[in-house]
Parts: C-alpha cells; sequence; structure tokens
C-alpha cells in the first residue's frame, strides 16, 4: 500500500491517448487507454529500420488521474505533485511538478498531464511514478505507478 497524504487521496491513474469531458455532467470519457506501443520506422525505400536511442516518437497521450479528499473542510486547497518517467533500465527521463487544485464544495478532482511526443531510450516497460505532497514543506510520497511498454516492429 502506498504513502497516504493528509488532505486527499489518489484513487487512480491510467494512461491514455486522449480523453473528453462532457460539459454538462462533468463526466470524463477516457479514449484508449496505452498499455503497449509498437513502434516502426520506415526508410526512403519502404525498409522497417530500428528508432534511434533517445528519439522522441510523435505520439500524442495522457497520464489521468482521480483524487479525492480526505478532510472535511469545503474550502479549496492544492497539492503538489510530481511525475517521473523511468526507462526500462531506471534512467530517469522526465521528472515533472504539478498543482492538483481540489475544487471547493468538490469530493473528488482529476488531473491531467499532457504529453506531445516521447523520448525514448531503448525497448521495454516504462514506468510512470505519481509522488505527492500536502505542502511545499513535506517530501513527496509514492502514490501510484503506472507503465508503459514500447516494442520496437522489426518485421518487413
Amino acid at each position: 500500500m502506498k504513502t497516504q497524504l493528509k488532505k486527499a487521496k489518489h484513487l487512480w491513474t491510467v494512461i491514455a491517448q486522449g480523453s473528453v469531458t462532457d460539459s454538462l455532467t462533468n463526466n470524463l470519457s477516457i479514449n484508449n487507454v496505452l498499455e503497449q506501443i509498437q513502434i516502426g520506422k520506415h526508410d526512403a525505400s519502404g525498409k522497417t529500420i530500428i528508432p534511434t536511442k533517445g528519439e522522441a516518437i510523435p505520439i500524442n497521450f495522457q497520464i489521468i488521474s482521480l483524487w479525492k479528499k480526505l478532510t472535511d473542510q469545503k474550502d479549496e486547497f492544492s497539492i503538489d505533485g510530481k511525475l517521473e518517467v523511468l526507462d526500462p533500465s531506471g534512467k530517469v527521463l522526465v521528472s515533472q511538478l504539478y498543482s492538483i487544485a481540489m475544487m471547493k464544495d468538490k469530493e473528488r478532482m482529476r488531473s491531467i498531464i499532457n504529453f506531445q511526443g516521447f523520448k525514448i531510450t531503448l525497448p521495454g516497460e516504462y514506468t510512470f511514478k505519481l509522488y505527492a505532497r500536502d505542502n511545499s514543506r513535506d517530501n513527496f510520497v509514492e502514490v501510484a505507478e503506472d507503465y508503459l511498454t514500447i516494442q520496437f516492429s522489426i518485421a518487413g
């Protein structure tokens, strides 16, 4: 079990190609959940080539999370978040800070982190670690992790 925060609880996280929020109901539709991506590049003759280490692949996706208030307070507050992306060897590729605003009179809140392009180093399982803290004086605690497998297509 992951460490708990005092003000909010992480409920779930998913990696998806996109999402749409209904303006009338505020319901979220999550489109194309990603677990694995097959990457294949072709040279001028049409032959499949392996992507270069450190190359950014042209893919857009989101890290979508749902958070729940733990406190009885009705006022708005925010918690600090941090996302780290690790390649299959454990090297940190991304370390990004963000804020999760818990709105007044709302029990739950979503956070969505957008990626436009993704740097790859080698095929395998990439780890997306989410951390959070109640305020800037606290240390970050890990609240979740998710995975995305990148495979290189070499057929053809």
